[in-house]
């Protein structure tokens, strides 16, 4: 016989019974209690959660929670979920409006400190459906790990999520928490993921660390569908941690947002990274500070993105400004560095440019990415490099005041006007000069590298300063 229980309330330091055919609907359940903090079910069992309780709210952090863990220093709570399908329903919907979030003080699970969770199931959804709209998808927020010393560990052969903004955030402590959702050697089989307050939607993302912690997503095949605000995105941080991605097949409708923040954590390093065997993506990759709005902190950003087949439909922008009222030397170092394996189209445009700090976009790899837009903007010093053996090409450049780099083996087919405060060249790398290139730079550097001059076209290299 198929079992189900439904769990309407707040479970405190996860006190989950053996399966049975009961409805839980006390407001609390300690192991003090119970003595027990495990639910294992069979592969027929469905647990669900379809209710909520802020008897353990803390002020601004969380409020309202369906299923809400937490230990001590001195003695860690450790719970088990195994089954065929958990599922929580979301207690308010999707409202597709960044102001209007309903479900912003609503968590579907909570890890409040020194505790760990492992689930273990078929199937998990989170805000599939919503208390008594069963047409609707969900509004609430996901799973929080707030505090230090919290693990989240994850299985399941699908994952499907609908919240306001976060599916996971780990956030607060001393950076020791992580969440593990599946691992190299078991990925999730399937993971999907909407965020429920809009596209516009700023800040907190569908996966985010902040403080020194990590996320960690492994998937067989995974879609991300959420913000396209400058300063929201799909993964992100607020502050500094890790976020690592890796699928097999990825979709992504929305961006990848290494430009949110308000606070000054000079010389915090926060590292977004993608694995993919094929990344589709619609939507912008933006790193460093605009210094407006809730793009406004001091920290180093780098997203470091890797696949064998990539089809951006957007731009990669790194623009560093400083920080309103910061008083930090050198400023944000940021970041991104992209590698194609096999293929590339990127139809937007990429992007480096500084008012303060470093600002450099790294293009490496062995793939060919000459199908792309060719569309680069390079000001104010900062960087464009192209390393490795790949293939790529520069249709138009803007900007005077940037620095071009090409190295190792890479090949660079130059179609249109480059003008830049320094070209370098290393290695074997090589830039072809076809009809209606032009090469215009305050210095050439480098050991190595090759001008292939492929035009019939006079004066096609302007140098000021030549040194090697």
């Amino acid at each position: 016989m198929k079992k189900t229980i439904i769990a309407v309330a707040t479970l405190a330091a996860a006190s989950l019974a053996q399966a049975t055919d009961t409805t839980w609907t006390s407001q609390s359940w300690t192991p003090a209690s119970t003595g027990q903090t495990s639910w294992e079910g069979s592969s027929a069992d469905k647990l669900i959660f379809n209710g909520t309780s802020s008897s353990n709210k803390n002020g601004d952090e969380w409020t309202n929670a369906q299923l809400f863990i937490q230990g001590t220093e001195g003695n860690s709570q450790k719970s088990t979920i195994t089954g065929g399908t958990l599922e929580f329903i979301s207690q308010n919907p999707a409202t597709n409006d960044a102001n209007n979030a309903p479900g912003v003080d609503y968590n579907a699970v909570v890890l409040g400190g020194n505790s760990s969770l492992t689930i273990d199931v078929g199937t998990l959804l989170l805000g599939d459906s919503v208390i008594d709209q069963t047409d609707k998808k969900g509004g609430d927020r996901g799973i929080r790990l707030s505090g230090s010393n919290n693990t989240l560990t994850i299985y399941a052969d699908r994952i499907v999520s609908y919240t306001g903004d976060e599916f996971i955030h780990v956030r607060q402590g001393n950076g020791s928490s992580v969440a593990n959702i599946g691992s190299a050697d078991r990925r999730i089989g399937y993971f999907e993921a909407h965020t429920g307050w809009g596209k516009d939607d700023y800040g907190v993302a569908l996966l985010q660390a902040n403080e020194g912690n990590k996320v960690f997503l492994y998937a067989d095949e995974a879609v991300l569908d959420g913000s396209t605000n400058s300063q929201g995105g799909v993964i992100g941080s607020g502050g500094w941690g890790e976020v690592h991605v890796d699928a097999n097949k990825l979709t992504i409708n929305g961006n990848i947002c290494g430009s949110y923040g308000t606070m000054s954590n000079a010389d915090k390093q926060l590292t977004l990274s993608v694995r993919a065997g094929t990344l589709d993506m619609t939507g912008d990759i933006n790193v460093g500070n605009e210094a407006k709005g809730n793009s406004n902190f001091d920290r180093n950003t780098s997203v470091i993105i890797e696949a064998d087949v990539l089809n951006l439909k957007g731009d990669i922008k790194v623009d560093n400004k400083k920080r309103t009222g910061s008083n930090v030397e050198d400023g944000n170092i940021s970041a991104v560095n992209l590698t194609v394996n096999k293929t590339a189209n990127i139809t937007g445009t990429i992007i480096a440019s500084q008012t303060d700090g470093t600002s450099t976009v790294t293009l490496g790899g062995a793939g060919d990415a000459t199908a792309s837009s060719g569309k680069y903007k390079a000001e104010l010093g900062g960087s464009i490099v192209f390393k490795d053996s790949g293939s790529w090409v520069i249709n138009e450049w803007e900007g005077t005041d940037g620095k071009l780099e090409a190295s190792d083996s890479v090949k660079v087919d130059v179609n249109g006007a480059v003008q830049t405060a320094s070209t370098t060249l290393n290695g074997t790398s090589t830039l072809t000069l076809n009809d209606g290139a032009k090469i215009t730079s305050d210095k050439l550097d480098g050991s190595g590298g090759t001008f292939l001059i492929n035009t019939a076209d006079k004066q096609i290299i302007n140098i000021d300063n030549y040194e090697n």
